[in-house]
């Protein structure tokens, strides 16, 4: 476990990112530059602040040994077990949109914007990059790695599996979709759960990174269907 503390500066660095992060990208869409860079340049905005901070976690309350401080790691039987925590983890997040629907939550995907208003290829393939391998490493770290370690020392393991999941929904909600973020984040929360209870059970963040890549995997493949 980790000292509270560790989730307070993750918390208010993360989302100073994504404030930041969305205020770049902003600004760069009048700037005539390479999409690549763009994506680049938003990554090392949004991601750079966190990686930081868990590297000046592990160094001063960890072995200074990140991988093995957060509990980054990985075996054979995580290729089987991977699969099994999305599985379950989408099953949760498909209850949870129906339930919506039936209810009248406003709900959209998070990535559906990005693949609708840039289908260049060199934006797919920079998203896909994003998505499926950049966001699992990093944020599975930081929330289940960092966040979640502090909170256990604070709370239970059913609180504490919680309330990340719901710090990680709210992660990523899109003040652009106006309502149709509370369904956004509603879904993300519940998959933030899901991989917390993997993460948690396994005492290892390689099961659910693989899981986080399917689950943005196959949602981009989706939207990819539906845009091409």
């Amino acid at each position: 476990m980790l000292p509270f503390p560790v989730v307070v500066g993750a918390i208010v660095i993360l989302f100073a990112s994504l404030v930041a992060q969305r205020r770049l990208i902003d600004g760069l869409v009048d700037r005539d530059w390479n999409v690549l860079i763009d994506m680049l340049v938003s990554a090392a905005v949004g991601y750079g602040p966190s990686v930081l901070w868990m590297w000046f976690v592990s160094r001063r309350w960890g072995t200074g040994k990140l991988t093995a401080d957060l509990g980054v790691r990985f075996r054979w039987q995580d290729l089987g077990w991977g699969p099994l925590i999305w599985i379950g983890t989408h099953m949760g997040v498909a209850v949870a949109v129906l339930t919506m629907h039936a209810l009248d939550v406003p709900y959209r995907g998070n990535l559906e914007a990005q693949v609708s208003t840039s289908p260049e290829r060199a934006a797919v393939v920079s998203l896909v990059v994003s998505a499926v391998i950049l966001a699992p490493i990093v944020e599975e770290a930081l929330f289940r790695g960092v966040v979640m370690r502090g909170l256990l020392s604070k709370t239970t393991p059913p609180a504490a599996i919680a309330l990340q999941g719901v710090l990680f929904g709210a992660a990523h909600v899109q003040p652009d979709f106006g309502r149709e973020s509370i369904g956004l984040v509603i879904a993300l929360s519940v998959a933030g759960i899901g991989f917390g209870l993997g993460s948690y059970l396994l005492r290892r963040l390689g099961p659910v990174m693989i899981a986080h890549a399917c689950f943005n995997g196959l949602a981009i493949t989706v939207l990819l269907v539906q845009v091409y």
